[in-house]
C-alpha cells in the first residue's frame, strides 16, 4: 500500500496543478474574444494557471522529500549535509581517471 501511495499523491498534485493550464489552453481556443465577460474570465484563469504550474515545480521536491526516505538520503549526500561528505569523494577526479584507465585497459585486452 505505501508503495502506491506516494506516486498516487504525486500524480494527483501534478494533475491539480496542471489542470488550470490545460483549461486555459482550451479557453483560448474556444473563447469569444469580443465578449468582455469572457476576456475577464480568461484573464483570471490565465493568472491562476500560471501560478499553479509554477507551484507544481516548487511543490514537487517538497513532496518527494516528505514521501521518500531514499530521496532525503540521496539529497543530503548530494548537498553534502551528511557526515564525511561522501558525495565529494565519490565523484572525485581520481575515481574518474581510474575508471577511464580501466576502460582503456579493457580495450587493450580485446
Amino acid at each position: 500500500m505505501p508503495v502506491l501511495c506516494a506516486p498516487g499523491v504525486l500524480v494527483i498534485v501534478f494533475s491539480l496543478c496542471w489542470a488550470p493550464f490545460h483549461m486555459d489552453r482550451l479557453m483560448w481556443s474556444y473563447i469569444n474574444m469580443s465578449s468582455v465577460q469572457h476576456q475577464m474570465i480568461f484573464e483570471n484563469v490565465h493568472l491562476i494557471s500560471g501560478v499553479c504550474f509554477y507551484l507544481s515545480s516548487a511543490v514537487n521536491p517538497i513532496l518527494y522529500n516528505l514521501m521518500s526516505t531514499r530521496f532525503r538520503e540521496r539529497f543530503s549526500h548530494i548537498t553534502c549535509h551528511s557526515k564525511g561528505c561522501p558525495a565529494r569523494s565519490r565523484f572525485s577526479m581520481n575515481q574518474r581517471s581510474t575508471l577511464t584507465e580501466e576502460v582503456q585497459n579493457s580495450k587493450k585486452l580485446t
